[in-house]
């Protein structure tokens, strides 16, 4: 019988399908997966300091949706098409698609995304997989890197990179494209160089300067060379539905000076895009490329030195304090009682922020070593910098180990998978015999093979585990260094243990890992898989979670504070990879703001004391935004009053007046300055700003949000 109950979820269900239909939800008819994210990037493209937070709420709810839906189903066809990638295609349940292209192998089409593997089929790296897998990180991280631009007109992809049993899927959302919509850049490796689009020019040389890419003439044959402001084979398209794409990204960024004996090294071994940018000229990405002259390697090979000779060093200079701020601020910003140790510390973002690549943390750890500061803090450093190398150097020889046995059973099985799993991580943190010959023999000449420049004590060459846990153990507060290696190789590989084991292991009960094989069978839930992208995921949900505590914050100051420190946790993540998302910087700094003053509240304290490691936090994240874009209006505003606050007060006026030099609309930074000039006596300059500010609101719709408290803090 039709009940209230069928009533009242049909009502929901109708509500839904109109919801998705207005965001464009394929089921509802609203077009494929590229069309939706277009229509919500160029939704979030005009917003501005003045639009509605219910505008920003909708917007990003949209593309959180989009995102997971479309992760979801790169996920669950990646993993099919890994685990039968030894099957005969007749057997396959997805099969092959003919697109043209061989590298990497197979291509597969499953759900309107295109899947290729990442692969050294042609041999281009030595039939190094691993390699071709680093090139495929280079795919997404150009492709972070031209959206990180926000140029008006340019249209990019979506994509995520699969990683599941050692193998390493890219996924690509299918673009409305053909070889009829090339008009810049080469697709058939130099022969033919197309310029053929004054608009995609244009985008092409902005994005050129704002990564601090040297424009350069580019193609196999020097009469037909044309003048380029990227990598030769990045392509521009003017898409079959209007807008202008640009896609394969791998060569985005240069190459440092080739290592002898490194095949492919002018692929894989590229400079950070923080390098690149803060370099003090413009580097050519083809240089030690057959696409363009030999002129541009000089600039390659003295960027290079500089890296290594100056950079690195005046990093490892830095990092001890970097790494006893970061400790004490996070413990701080996040109002939790961390243990203050190197379990603490993102060393990742921070080498990457510096614009020094991980390849470098050898030449890093040796740099620390030699420091003229106190044993604890260089010891510490030390610590944080080996951990991630073992942790990487692992990941790298169980991803290999995987793809063999993959290679040798050729049948889409769990169980062997499993056992292998678990015997090579009982083999690096058991106590068996065959585990410390195994890190002598093994894992320390990876060790040095994987980070060039590094250099260990002698007796690590005698007994490398034993000096592994003299290094380390000091530093890691009250956890066992073998579970630091285990955390953070689930992180890298996607490795899931059960609760009840993540209990045992974190805290060595009944001294499980004391034990000859301390992983069994039933401690390990899932190999699982993971999953890079753009992390567009991680920035909206952070956003909405700045939302709800700026909602609950007149009632609510726990939640307000819950909220707030896990919108700052996902900032952190989108900031360990993508270091120069202004976007993201901005908002970590607004939600440590909003942190610092709940916190003071809760503890009986109005306002903000600006000489708090919070607010110091918050200053750095707002002054990395403005390095990346010096006349962003919403990052400028925020730091103009932190520096008014702080008694800067000439430093303070100069940003307020760029930041309405950026936007003259900018309703809340004519406020910020009107005030300010009240502050100093200067009333009727004041009063001409007020006045601006009502021109400007009697001009603009009212805001839905205008009566929401702290609405103006999103």
């Amino acid at each position: 019988a039709y009940s209230q109950a069928d009533a009242y979820f049909e009502q929901l269900d109708e509500e839904e399908e109109e919801a998705a239909a207005l965001e464009g939800d394929e089921e509802a008819g609203g077009g494929d997966w590229n069309e939706r994210f277009q229509h919500i990037m160029e939704r979030l493209a005009t917003f501005g300091p003045n639009t509605s937070v219910s505008e920003k709420i909708s917007t990003n709810l949209a593309l959180i949706g989009l995102a997971q839906d479309f992760l979801y189903s790169a996920t669950a066809y990646g993993k099919i098409i890994i685990s039968e990638v030894y099957l005969p295609d007749y057997k396959k349940t997805i099969k092959p698609a003919n697109v043209g292209g061989v590298a990497g192998g197979s291509k597969y089409i499953a759900q309107d995304i295109l899947f290729k593997f990442a692969l050294d089929t042609e041999g281009l790296y030595g039939h190094d997989d691993t390699a071709a897998a680093t090139v495929a990180g280079h795919e997404l991280k150009g492709l972070q890197a031209y959206f990180n631009c926000t140029l008006p007109g340019l249209s990019l992809p979506l994509m995520a990179l699969v990683d599941y049993r050692g193998f390493r899927l890219i996924a690509i959302g299918f673009l409305p494209l053909n070889a009829c919509t090339l008009v810049y850049g080469t697709n058939d490796g130099g022969n033919t160089m197309f310029d053929d689009s004054p608009t995609m020019r244009a985008i092409m040389r902005r994005a050129g300067e704002i990564l601090n890419l040297k424009p350069h003439t580019a193609g196999l044959a020097p009469a037909e060379r044309k003048l380029v402001f990227s990598g030769a084979d990045v392509e521009g398209h003017h898409g079959l539905d209007g807008r202008y794409y640009v896609i394969d990204f791998a060569r985005t960024f240069p190459c440092e000076t080739p290592t002898r004996g490194v095949s492919g090294g002018n692929l894989t071994r590229l400079f950070r895009p923080e390098f690149v940018r803060s370099y003090s000229a413009p580097l050519c990405p083809d240089a030690y490329s057959n696409f363009t002259d030999r002129t541009h390697n000089a600039d390659i090979d003295h960027a290079t030195l500089q890296l290594t000779r100056q950079r690195v060093p005046a990093f490892a200079a830095k990092l001890p304090e970097l790494m006893s701020q970061q400790i004490t601020e996070l413990t701080d910003a996040h109002g939790s009682g961390r243990n203050s140790n190197i379990t603490s510390f993102r060393v990742t973002e921070a080498v990457h922020s510096h614009g020094i690549n991980v390849r470098y943390l050898g030449l890093v750890f040796c740099a620390v070593s030699s420091l003229p500061v106190g044993e604890n803090e260089r010891n510490g450093a030390r610590a944080t910098l080996i951990v991630e190398m073992m942790a990487r150097v692992v990941k790298c020889i169980l991803r290999r180990r995987l793809r063999d046995r993959m290679r040798k059973l050729k049948k889409p099985l769990e169980e062997p998978y499993r056992r292998l799993v678990i015997e090579f991580l009982n083999l690096v943190v058991g106590t068996a015999a065959q585990s410390s010959h195994f890190w002598t023999s093994v894992l320390h000449c990876e060790m040095l093979a994987k980070f060039p420049g590094l250099e260990l004590e002698e007796e690590a060459g005698q007994d490398f585990k034993a000096y592994f846990t003299r290094v380390v153990q000091p530093h890691t507060g009250y956890v066992d260094w073998r579970w630091l290696v285990l955390q953070r190789l689930q992180k890298m590989l996607g490795l899931k243990f059960t609760a009840r084991a993540e209990k045992e292991l974190s805290a060595n009960f009944n001294r499980k890992l004391d034990r000859t094989e301390p992983i069994s069978r039933t401690d390990l839930d899932q190999i699982g898989e993971r999953i890079k992208h753009m992390n567009i995921v991680s920035h909206a949900e952070g956003y909405l979670l700045m939302v709800k505590a700026v909602q609950a914050r007149r009632h609510d100051t726990a939640t307000a504070i819950s909220s707030l420190s896990m919108a700052i946790e996902k900032f952190e993540e989108v900031l360990n990879s993508n270091t120069y998302s202004k976007v993201t910087l901005r908002s970590c700094a607004t939600a440590l703001l909003l942190l610092d003053e709940e916190l003071n509240k809760k503890n009986g304290t109005v306002g903000h004391r600006y000489d708090s490691q919070r607010i110091k936090r918050a200053m750095s994240y707002l002054q990395r935004a403005i390095d990346v874009d010096s006349m962003d209006p919403q990052s400028l505003l925020p730091f103009a009053f932190l520096l008014e606050k702080r008694g800067e007060l000439g430093a303070a006026e100069e940003r307020y007046l760029l930041a309405l030099e950026a936007d003259p609309n900018y309703v809340e930074a004519l406020r910020a300055y009107a005030r300010f000039l009240e502050t100093r006596g200067q009333y009727q300059v004041a009063a001409e700003f007020h006045e601006r500010l009502y021109a400007v609101r009697q001009l603009q719709p009212l805001r839905d949000d205008d009566d929401e408290g702290g609405a103006e803090d999103l």
